[in-house]
């Protein structure tokens, strides 16, 4: 009888898991776009240099966790608080210039209504110019 239970989950289970493996791998992102980096910048401990990237998040929830693309690198950013906004078509990095290099302190996700800050690593005293780099939000299949 055991034989028998064992044969019919073999046979129920593993189709059932290959479906769902597969519609994951198809899955939409929460949150995609890209961006220009004008000059390099710290991203957490990444530091990206200047060039087109792109970047996504596959759940608006914590611990936003972001991969971005570009410049040769791949690199995942995990986000330190989200605070929800006012959802809206524009998306930005907001970049921040501590001494003489520059750091992403937030992400402002307005397709999904959500700012995601990071850590800088440094306190916001020293700062010395806020930049905004325009996020476009990336259309799937262009």
């Amino acid at each position: 009888m055991k034989l028998v239970r064992l044969k019919l989950y073999k046979l129920v289970l593993v189709p059932l898991a290959l479906c769902l493996s597969a519609g994951a791998g198809k899955a939409q992102n929460a949150y995609q776009g890209k961006f220009t980096l004008p000059f390099e910048a710290r991203w957490q401990n990444a530091v990206l240099p200047a060039g087109d990237y792109t970047v996504s998040m596959r759940s608006a929830t914590v611990p936003y966790t972001m991969f971005v693309r570009g410049a040769s690198q791949s690199v995942i950013i995990q986000g330190i608080s989200g605070n929800a906004k006012t959802i809206s078509e524009h998306s930005a990095l907001i970049v921040i210039k501590l001494g003489d290099r520059y750091v992403v302190r937030s992400l402002e996700a307005g397709q999904i209504g959500l700012d995601i800050d990071y850590s800088t690593g440094s306190s916001h005293a020293l700062r010395t110019a806020i930049v905004r780099v325009p996020v476009e939000l990336a259309v799937a299949g262009k």
